[in-house]
């Protein structure tokens, strides 16, 4: 049996971190300064509504075709204070376009909405299937597979039930026209990936799959590629102008159609299928109709600026989407007014690691600091991982890239171990030959070079044999 005498050294604690490269895109204009465009005029319920056509150039990222597209430029929102965030411009911006929705469409009045909103701008006879992207003669609504239907994207019961008919059940913004069959095979389904099984692809007419491919799985739904940012940025529309006056909500769960699916799928299906051709002049013929536009589609950027800072539990998880795809709509960074750091003090050991994080209520703030040491030769820092060196006091700072002035600092104060004492009892002190040494029971008691002493835990210490070694 042996006994083993105790000596101990302080371990080192690493921490490390990784950002990753996001992505970026550079927009050019499609609307004109005003937000009109030249075009047909069609008379709908005594409104007159345009059909205009918009010059677009397009791009590729992350193997999908997207329109490049600055923010809309016209008078329609020279109320808003694009600097406020979270649920301050959410409500601003639903004050909006509650009031500037003057009109309100029929139900039966949107046969009439879709032959000029979804007019396919290659066959002025057909309209545009949504989900889909199938061009279609259109002459009004059917209940025969193969007919166009009005598609609820919202379902009506999604939430405090809304009407089927009437209010956010006949917004033009919102309604959207669908193939019949698959308007059913929908439902009321919330929206989420799901697997792409054979057995579940939805077909036209039984035999001719769908062009662009729709899934129906168990009680989620996943739309056509290509119609997924739409979907996003038609239900953001419906919970701003609606969400209120019939508790539309959002979660971070795909389980009920009442909450209608995650916001953190949404909005990656916002940032990786950006606003299309199609969708800016669809939104310029209804504003036409109804007086009242989708913000999502004219500044997309308000997306992340809303739900990554409106205080809910999904927060974090939608700016990690927002980091991982990267907010294409933003012209710039948000920018940082004050750093709060996670730590304002930190006693450290020669050698040792310590991590010290930013808290903002910007998801990009930890993207907008730079860190600095004002001494080196005490201590280094990088992206808020603090490494000292030597015994001394220094001041580790991150500060804001776009203005200088504004910092914060954590005082760092580094020393040495001068001696250390053992106190206490073991709770083991009887081992068989290669048994692991139990230090429990035992008090470890650190005196600095300055006198001063410490506590320390007995998982910071190494334990070891003073015949083996080890």
């Amino acid at each position: 049996m042996k006994k083993k005498s105790i000596l101990f050294l302080f371990l080192l604690l690493v921490g490390c971190s990784t950002t990753g490269s996001l992505s970026s895109l550079i927009y050019s204009s499609i609307s004109n300064s005003n937000g009109s465009s030249a075009g047909s005029s069609t008379n709908i319920n005594n409104t007159s509504v345009s059909s205009s056509s918009s010059s677009s150039s397009s791009s590729t990222s992350k193997n999908s075709t997207i329109i490049s597209h600055d923010p809309y430029e016209g008078e329609y929102y020279k109320s808003i204070d694009a600097s406020k965030t979270g649920l301050a411009l959410r409500s601003d911006l639903a004050k909006l376009i509650t009031e500037t929705h003057k009109n309100y469409t029929t139900y039966d009045g949107l046969a009439a909405a879709y032959k000029v909103a979804d007019v396919d701008p290659n066959n002025p006879n057909n309209i545009i299937w949504f989900y889909t992207g199938e061009s279609v003669k259109f002459s009004g609504f059917g209940g025969n597979v193969g007919t166009t239907n009005r598609e609820h994207v919202w379902p009506k019961d999604g939430g405090k039930a809304f009407p089927a008919k009437s209010g956010p059940g006949s917004d033009a913004h919102h309604l959207r026209p669908l193939e019949t069959q698959l308007n059913s095979t929908r439902g009321s389904k919330s929206f989420d990936e799901v697997p792409q099984i054979q057995s579940n692809i939805v077909k036209q007419n039984g035999s001719t799959t769908y062009k662009n491919l729709c899934y129906s799985y168990k009680n989620f739904f996943y739309p056509g590629v290509g119609y997924r940012g739409a979907t996003a940025r038609i239900l953001m529309y419906m919970q701003t102008r609606w969400g209120n006056q019939y508790n539309l909500q959002f979660v971070d769960s795909a389980g009920s159609c009442k909450t209608i699916g995650k916001i953190s799928t949404l909005m990656k299906w916002h940032l990786t299928e950006p606003v299309t051709e199609q969708e800016i002049r669809r939104n310029e013929a209804v504003y036409k109709l109804q007086g009242n536009r989708n913000p999502f589609i004219d500044h997309p950027e308000y997306a992340s600026k809303i739900y990554c800072n409106d205080g809910n539990s999904y927060n974090t998880a939608l700016k990690n989407v927002v980091n991982q795809y990267g907010d294409y709509f933003s012209d710039s960074k948000n920018e940082l007014k004050s750093i709060t750091l996670s730590k304002t003090n930190i006693d450290m050991t020669v050698g040792q690691t310590s991590k010290v994080e930013v808290v903002s209520n910007h998801s990009d703030a930890l993207y907008d600091v730079e860190w600095t040491s004002d001494n080196n030769e005490i201590a280094t820092v990088n992206n808020g991982v603090i490494v000292v060196h030597n015994n001394g006091e220094c001041n580790i700072s991150a500060i804001s890239k776009d203005n200088k002035n504004i910092k914060a600092t954590v005082k760092v104060f580094v020393k040495s171990v001068k001696n250390i004492a053992i106190s206490g009892n073991l709770e083991k002190s009887v081992y068989q030959e290669g048994e692991k040494f139990n230090p429990n029971g035992l008090t470890i008691t650190a005196t600095y070079t300055d006198d001063s002493t410490k506590i320390i835990s007995n998982t910071d210490c190494l334990w070891l044999d003073k015949n083996t070694k080890n």
